[in-house]
């Protein structure tokens, strides 16, 4: 998806519970998960993650970074680039946001992410 597409699923996920339930469930069924696994390049796809993927979605997310074992951790990398890297403090919101998000949907999350020295990565992003 674009990253216009997911933000206007975000607006869906947000109008009601019966909306977020729905609309999280076909985009799972379309494969929005690994897709938005693929834009991690970009702030804005990091800020709609805590928005548009639920636990099954988490799952269905982790799953596609570990299909692709070069594609994942360049994703992994894109993601930390953002929270190290990046100049502007938004890009630094969003993808803390991400890693929010990412943990507290799944253990499984969580480990992975400090597999990937998200914890350090975060500990630096705050002393910025």
């Amino acid at each position: 998806p674009s990253v216009g597409a997911c933000n206007g699923l975000r607006a869906l996920v947000e109008v009601s519970n019966q909306s977020r339930v729905s609309t999280l469930r076909l985009f799972r069924e379309v494969g929005g998960p690994a897709k938005l696994a693929t834009m991690l390049h970009s702030s804005e796809a990091s800020y709609v993650i805590p928005y548009v993927l639920d636990e099954g979605g988490v799952a269905d997310f982790l799953a596609a970074m570990q299909r692709a074992p070069d594609h994942g951790a360049q994703g992994w990398a894109r993601l930390q680039s953002l929270l190290l890297e990046a100049n502007d403090l938004r890009s630094k919101v969003y993808a803390a946001t991400a890693v929010a998000g990412l943990a507290r949907c799944s253990p499984g999350a969580r480990t992975e992410l400090c597999a990937h020295g998200f914890g350090q990565a975060l500990l630096q992003t705050l002393q910025w």
